[in-house]
């Protein structure tokens, strides 16, 4: 394989985990807003089951947020990736002309391997 192929290769492979990434992350900030949702909307009910119920929900936030800064960390990571392939690259650099709308259009410049731009 060749450098370039295999840059385009793992440029891609990156960019998905990224994308599952943020699409996970997101699952789990959904998740912990309904988790404080349900917190706060509990908390006036002083039934002892209630306060046990509660004392567990409050144990999956504390999880959530051990996740949630996990996911953090595997995305900036991934960040690092990319910029280590970005800088691998041997720049092909393309010159393009695409349409903004039917009047107006904008010059860009990138590099066919990583699409990095100009």
């Amino acid at each position: 394989m060749n450098t370039p192929n295999y840059l385009q290769n793992m440029i891609t492979e990156n960019d998905s985990i990224s994308s599952y990434f943020r699409e996970i992350n997101q699952h789990f900030l959904n998740m912990k807003e309904e988790t404080i949702n349900y917190l706060i909307d509990s908390a006036l009910n002083v039934n002892e089951d209630y306060l046990q119920y509660n004392k567990d929900v409050t144990e999956i936030n504390d999880l959530l947020n051990q996740n949630d800064e996990n996911i953090r960390q595997l995305l900036l990571l991934n960040m690092k990736i990319r910029k280590k392939l970005t800088t691998l690259c041997n720049h092909e650099w393309i010159i393009d002309l695409i349409d903004l709308d039917l009047d107006r259009s904008k010059t860009i410049e990138y590099c066919k391997i990583c699409q990095c731009q100009r």
